[in-house]
């Protein structure tokens, strides 16, 4: 099959996922991976399709698929989400740190590696992350909450209001 059938067939998989029509979605992702293995974002789409489905090792499994064909911040930043969400914050702190190398100004790499480091009981750490999201984001409200309850919890209550 040529490119222009399987991008036709892709964008026809994308408004099957935007319908809700994940495994109508799902197998026509699959169907163009036996078409093309290197169709790279088919892999994103089904790492993030999966990982929405709540199929967490999927998901994984087609966001490094995709990071190995090409490296880029965004997938770094799926796979240390879905790390994350799978309570493995070490791995996720690496992926998180991977994208950031990539991309400094992407602020939610660092909101959720501050996250991830407070969940390591790496106060510090994350303390460094939450204002490194305040400085460039002064209203964000999850790093605003984050640094309160630390600034709290350590007995700083003026800085903690």
């Amino acid at each position: 099959m040529n490119k222009e059938a399987l991008i036709k067939r892709f964008n026809i998989a994308v408004e099957l996922e935007k319908k809700g029509e994940y495994l109508t979605a799902l197998n026509e992702y699959l169907s163009i991976l036996m078409e093309d293995r290197k169709y790279r974002d088919v892999y994103i789409n089904l790492g993030s399709l999966y990982s929405r489905m709540n199929r967490l090792d999927e998901s994984l499994k087609y966001f490094e698929k995709a990071v190995s064909l090409e490296k880029d911040y965004i997938v770094y930043f799926n796979i240390g989400c879905v790390f994350y969400k799978l309570g493995e914050y070490k791995k996720a702190v690496i992926n998180l740190e991977k994208s950031r190398n990539i991309n400094k100004g992407f602020i939610p790499s660092t909101l959720i590696m501050g996250l991830s480091y407070s969940r390591l009981q790496n106060i510090k750490a994350a303390e460094i992350n939450f204002q490194k999201v305040l400085e460039s984001e002064p209203d964000n409200r999850v790093a605003t909450t984050a640094l309160a309850i630390i600034y709290h919890n350590q007995g700083k209550f003026k800085e903690s209001i």
